[in-house]
């Protein structure tokens, strides 16, 4: 709740933060850099695969318009909602086929997906559960979708590239008005190899 409220200081009030876009919100809560990758993207199986090694903090935003609010919930999605994207894996399912897996969470706690991979779905059998790690059927928030199906229903994916070992410093720079400043900016590695430069 004190989280909650600072954030709420920081934007005017609490009305301020009632709703946002998760990329803001995980920026400025762990100063980690965050990208947004639209779930078009024909990359977007390989890079959340790579962000769930590395132990990235994900998130994932259902689209919708008010037309389709309706259709969305009688399978147990909410439009214009933000969920935890938990983790992806890849399965054969009985017929041999590969199976792109995306968990995701409902910060709710409740209130899943009802379509293919949903907690009740027909698809699963012992051993497809097994190795996707399922061990829960219960309300809990949490379930299994399809790559193709996050595709359908999901709009974008925030990936948060939060370490614990990053290093942050910041500096104030000062300039008389109507001039400018010139920075040059340059992160080096072991060896002094350049990684970075920004003039």
């Amino acid at each position: 709740m004190l989280l909650e409220k600072a954030w709420a200081k920081l934007h005017g009030s609490y009305e301020r933060i009632e709703a946002g876009f998760a990329e803001n919100v995980l920026h400025d809560l762990t100063g980690a850099p965050t990208e947004v990758i639209e779930c078009d993207s024909e990359k977007l199986f390989d890079l959340l695969q790579r962000a769930d090694k590395k132990g990235w903090v994900m998130a994932a935003s259902a689209g919708s318009t008010e037309a389709a609010k309706g259709a969305l919930e009688e399978l147990g999605l909410i439009g214009n909602h933000s969920y935890g994207l938990i983790g992806v894996v890849e399965i054969e399912d009985r017929f041999g086929d590969k199976v792109q897996l995306i968990q995701l969470r409902n910060p709710w706690g409740d209130f899943e997906w009802k379509g293919d991979w949903g907690d009740d779905s027909p698809c699963w059998t012992e051993e497809t559960k097994k190795m996707a790690g399922l061990t829960s059927n219960k309300d809990d928030g949490l379930f299994f979708m399809c790559l193709d199906d996050l595709r359908k229903y999901f709009s974008r994916v925030q990936i948060c590239r939060v370490k614990d070992n990053y290093e942050y410093s910041w500096f104030k720079a000062r300039h008389k008005h109507n001039s400018f400043s010139l920075l040059r900016f340059v992160i080096t590695g072991e060896g002094g190899h350049t990684y970075l430069q920004v003039i």
